[in-house]
């Protein structure tokens, strides 16, 4: 059972709400709390396609899929034949159906990257896509931590804004070249989502989210000195399985008793190491992870949606998203679904 909580005052790495009950809640502005109303996945155009078939983008040998495999869990990597604009545009336009007169009122569009050389920043690109959309008296805006964090930070500081109009966050990223497509731990995949903010009171509301950085690995570990790589390599999971015991030391006063875990698809080996470590097996949901492999930031998005989407009545209505990401970021939500009466 849900039950209130004292105030808590702010941290900028740490934020706890009020909840004085179920329609009242505080994210530090009075009286509007953060919900996700609704999440919008993948391009009409977007299909999984098997690692032996991936082609030249990913430039990955039969010995190399079968490592993917065997190790990393991945069967196929979800591709889309649009470009970026499309891409995002086909999501965006089911994710404004879902708010009324989408166009007549202002709001804020967000798009959350990992990459500064994929999407044409200099082009304007983003401000024409909401103008396509008919969003001219929306702000558009783009979020990065140039890691696959972003959108988990993003929610992490939307959780203070003073808005009351709609947001639309959206991610997904071309994987264009294998130097970019091809990770030592996982492969990037082309699956867009749109989150739909502020539109009602139903939905996944944000109760907490903690965020931590570790700058001194700032760079692309390809790019680091053996010895910054070597380091880590040693501090990288340790690191994150403290994250996460941080996190539920800090959510503990709001968990409930069947409150489940869902990480972002990188890197299944560590992620199910933590898990077992923290004791969690039994209360954790990875995703398709086989099908979707690493969508850069909209993996979370879109094992939540599959999460909410089951037909199982017996589901939890608390999860706990975990992201991590290259820099190093680490970023998690604590949200719990509200239902309108």
């Amino acid at each position: 059972m849900w039950t209130p909580f004292k105030r808590t005052a702010f941290r900028m790495d740490h934020i706890r709400i009020e909840l004085g009950s179920p329609d009242e809640v505080s994210n530090g502005t009075e009286g509007i709390p953060l919900i996700i109303n609704s999440i919008f996945t993948g391009s009409d155009k977007s299909t999984a396609v098997a690692l032996d078939d991936l082609g030249p983008d990913y430039d990955i040998s039969p010995k190399g899929a079968s490592a993917y495999r065997r190790f990393y869990g991945l069967s196929a990597v979800n591709r889309c034949e649009e470009d970026l604009f499309s891409m995002l545009g086909d999501t965006l336009r089911r994710a404004l159906s879902a708010i009324p007169d989408a166009s007549g009122q202002p709001g804020q569009l967000i798009y959350c990257k990992t990459q500064t050389h994929n999407t044409f920043g200099a082009d304007g690109w983003l401000r024409e896509l909401a103008d396509a959309h008919g969003l001219s008296r929306w702000e558009a805006f783009s979020v990065t931590m140039t890691n696959c964090a972003s959108a988990t930070v993003a929610m992490h500081f939307l959780n203070l804004s003073a808005t009351d109009g709609p947001i639309v966050l959206i991610t997904g990223e071309k994987a264009f070249h294998p130097g970019v497509s091809v990770l030592s731990v996982g492969l990037l995949s082309e699956l867009p989502t749109a989150s739909v903010f502020n539109v009602d009171g139903s939905g996944w509301q944000m109760v907490e989210s903690h965020v931590q950085h570790l700058g001194e690995f700032y760079e692309n570990p390809d790019q680091m000195q053996m010895a910054a790589r070597k380091r880590l390599q040693e501090v990288y999971a340790p690191a994150l399985c403290h994250f996460v015991e941080d996190c539920l030391s800090k959510y503990e006063p709001y968990l409930r008793h069947d409150t489940v875990l869902i990480p972002h698809n990188l890197n299944l080996p560590v992620m199910r190491a933590i898990v077992r470590q923290i004791d969690w097996e039994d209360r954790v949901y990875y995703g398709d992870v086989a099908h979707h492999g690493h969508a850069y930031c909209s993996d979370l998005l879109l094992n939540l949606d599959r999460w909410a989407t089951a037909q199982d009545e017996t589901l939890s209505e608390q999860v706990i998203l975990v992201a991590a990401g290259t820099g190093v970021t680490f970023a998690s939500c604590l949200l719990e679904r509200r239902r309108l009466s």
